[in-house]
């Protein structure tokens, strides 16, 4: 009896010991959880209101702005990448990392482009330099503004409230990607449009980060390769003078997976 005894004392204390560990468990989560939707709704607003500031920008400026750039084309100086397009005045005003303005059509993708010493800085902290998971858009350290590399590399998250560049996996889909092949992704000093030539899955042992390259084989050869390693074939030509933009996020299909979109100049 005293056996039983035991034994059902045991299976209680392992039962109430399992059943904490559960609460423990489950109320961590739930802050977790909490904590991941209270830092989404901070950034949504915070980049709702960054992009408030920089539409009502454009809206305000942009006669003047086609007028001053009718005079840089007729005058065609060196000056012309290095005047600031007056609808970025504000946000420089607010972060002078500013570089940018991404917008694809169709998707989320909205948003400034930041640029730090490095490319851990904007991982983890917003346009306005708030501690966060969802980061900002930000173009690799490397990278030139005033005067294109051959690649322009942007990085984003894949965030799983949509924000971010989590609307570039869209572009697996052979439809969407047909219908929505154009990028507009301006720098501080140039109005630009891109149209996309590949869309792929990578690890992290394929480089296609590199800003220049050494020769022109060596270009055409990383072109043939991501040609090759697109979803579908698209049939734009590439040539050893045209300036591409490389968009970068995580992808879930492997271990150090990347989504990787790929577009080039057009008004170049």
């Amino acid at each position: 009896m005293k056996g039983l005894f035991k034994k059902f004392v045991g299976q209680s204390k392992l039962y109430y010991f399992a059943l904490t560990l559960f609460a423990i468990i489950f109320v961590f989560s739930c802050y977790m959880i909490r904590s991941q939707m209270l830092a989404s709704a901070k950034s949504e607003k915070e980049y709702h209101s960054i992009q408030e500031t920089y539409y009502s920008s454009t809206e305000h400026l942009d006669e003047e702005a086609q007028n001053k750039g009718d005079l840089l084309k007729e005058e065609e100086t060196v000056e012309e990448k290095t005047e600031i397009l007056p609808r970025f005045n504000s946000l420089l005003e607010q972060n002078d990392d500013t570089v940018g303005w991404i917008h694809i059509p169709n998707t989320a993708i909205d948003y400034p482009v930041v640029q730090a010493d490095d490319n851990a800085c904007y991982l983890d902290h917003t346009f306005e330099m708030e501690k966060n998971k969802a980061g900002s858009i930000f173009m690799d350290y490397r990278n030139r503004v005033g005067d294109l590399d051959q690649n322009t590399i942007i990085y984003g998250h894949h965030m799983k409230d949509g924000s971010m560049f989590k609307d570039l996996a869209k572009f697996r889909n052979e439809d969407f990607l047909l219908e929505n092949k154009k990028i507009i992704f301006n720098s501080i000093y140039e109005e630009m449009e891109w149209e996309i030539f590949a869309v792929f899955v990578t690890d992290t042992d394929f480089n296609y980060i590199e800003p220049n390259f050494s020769t022109e084989d060596e270009f055409q050869d990383f072109i043939e390769t991501v040609k090759l390693k697109s979803i579908m074939p698209l049939e734009d030509e590439i040539t050893q003078d045209d300036h591409i933009l490389t968009l970068s996020t995580c992808g879930y299909d492997f271990d150090d997976a990347r989504i990787v979109v790929q577009a080039k100049l057009l008004n170049d």
